[in-house]
């Protein structure tokens, strides 16, 4: 009977081990956007940020989380260290740890403690039963040493088990207790970072692409391996991707990168980005720009060209409970959308006809503005000609949450980041980066033209832009 049981129980253990090693070890995945390599690391920091060498140097973290996500290391001729990159410097200890006094933040230095003092803690306990030995083989049969070496090596070991057995303990109540991730904020790698388009792609004249399917394409991950395959069943070899983004080559992007197909590229593994190319430009008689956007309306990736020369997200502070000034529940908290060209002599005209499209499904909003080719150009004439044009900026209303009208506000773009939202003032008051600009531009008062805060006047050429109304970071004048 007792050999039966054993058998069972083996046989049980040979079924479960043979069923985890059918199991996928890793899946195809993408590398991080956080990751970088520690040179890639010091020379963003020390270029973009402008810290000193030795401070640029202090922002790459390759601890065990970096490792889990980007690897140790990775080839490229010569191994190097990969791991994440800190827009701030890590912390230094004024004492040693270990050998250690470099941590990323304040939950690293509490593991690595905690790892440091069980390490302290057997040695202590080591020690103790040693010494408690020598007491008792010293103890010459006195039953009073005896008890005392006895008591010594028993509380030695309770001390070294419940050191040993504290992270087990906690990590069962409550992994969070054990480990703690801080908040942290790490650097994109915009090399990594994945686009919707392939047209933004960082280095994309440098990139070669492969389709993977049509704008109306469901991909999956496991599809996607499977196209990546060559016929032998290994993956496709990049001599593959044969596909190059030529602007000049029409005939080619509106074969390859019509709006919404679905491309692979080299640098990216499985990431996919789709076409952008709208044939209802080729038009030399075109009235309207039109731009490869994703329908708002739909909580499917349904892609086509629409009307659009400025379109973007509306996006809430993430305290925004705790913010009384916009509403930001309301399906108008952002809305009434109104155009006007800025002129380099300072003074600035409402596009006519100008037109906008509201989307609000209850938690997201976004938007999508159109002028016609010809109400632009009247607004580059009000300049005198379209080389007058410094730039645009738009008009928006925003709902506010304990008063009955709106309060209108000058939008333009942060000279940082071309697609983030720049509040330029509240429109119905002489106050505002951008009313003091114009007046003092206007009245001769020299105070300079900051185009960098205005949208792109290429929106005279067709060109569409992106603009994410960030409202968290509108001012409230009311």
């Amino acid at each position: 009977m007792y050999f039966i049981k054993q058998k069972k129980v083996l046989s049980f253990f040979i079924i479960i081990i043979g069923f985890l090693a059918f199991l996928p070890l890793k899946s195809v995945q993408a590398v991080d956007a956080r990751c970088w390599t520690e040179k890639d690391c010091w020379e963003f920091r020390r270029q973009e940020l402008n810290l000193p060498q030795k401070e640029a140097e202090n922002g790459f973290y390759s601890g065990a989380d970096a490792a889990e996500v980007c690897g140790k290391e990775i080839n490229t001729g010569k191994d190097k260290t990969m791991g994440f990159c800190l827009p701030v410097g890590q912390t230094n200890t004024s004492i040693k740890f270990g050998g250690k006094n470099n941590f990323a933040h304040l939950g690293d230095f509490i593991q690595y403690i905690y790892r440091y003092g069980v390490v302290v803690v057997g040695l202590l306990a080591v020690f103790m039963i040693i010494r408690s030995g020598l007491v008792w083989v010293t103890s010459g049969g006195s039953a009073e040493k005896i008890k005392e070496a006895q008591k010594l090596i028993s509380g030695s070991i309770i001390g070294l088990i419940i050191a040993l057995l504290s992270y087990s303990l906690l990590n069962v109540l409550n992994p969070n207790l054990v480990n703690l991730r801080m908040p942290q904020i790490w650097l994109i790698n915009k090399r990594l970072a994945p686009q919707e388009f392939c047209k933004d792609l960082s280095g994309r004249d440098n990139e070669k692409f492969l389709i993977v399917g049509n704008k109306d394409t469901v991909l999956t991950e496991d599809s996607i391996k499977e196209k990546l395959k060559d016929p032998s069943g290994g993956a496709k070899k990049a001599e593959s991707y044969t596909i190059i983004y030529d602007t000049k080559d029409k005939v080619a992007l509106k074969t390859n990168f019509s709006c919404g197909n679905q491309l692979v590229y080299v640098s990216g593994g499985a990431d996919v980005c789709r076409g952008d190319y709208c044939t209802e430009n080729e038009n030399t008689n075109k009235t309207s720009t039109y731009t490869c956007l994703k329908d708002f309306s739909s909580d499917k990736p349904k892609y086509g060209c629409k009307k659009a020369i400025i379109w973007g997200h509306v996006v809430k502070p993430l305290l925004a409970a705790f913010d009384w000034s916009w509403d930001f529940d309301s399906p108008t908290l952002v809305n009434d959308f109104d155009l006007y060209v800025v002129c380099d002599s300072g003074r600035y005209f409402p596009i006519p006809n100008f037109v906008d499209s509201i989307f609000f499904d209850g938690t997201n909003m976004s938007y999508i503005t159109s002028a016609s080719t010809k109400d632009l150009e009247e607004g580059a004439n009000d300049c005198g000609n379209k080389e007058n044009v410094a730039g645009f900026v738009l008009n928006v209303d925003l709902d506010e949450t304990y008063w009955p009208v709106d309060e209108a506000h000058f939008i333009g773009v942060d000279s940082g980041n071309k697609t983030r939202s720049f509040d330029l003032g509240n429109s119905s008051v002489s106050t505002g980066f951008f009313n003091s600009f114009v007046k003092d531009s206007y009245d001769g008062g020299g105070g300079g033209k900051p185009k960098e805060f205005l949208l792109s006047p290429s929106i005279l050429d067709g060109e569409s832009q992106q603009l994410d109304i960030y409202v968290g970071e509108i001012k409230f004048y009311n």
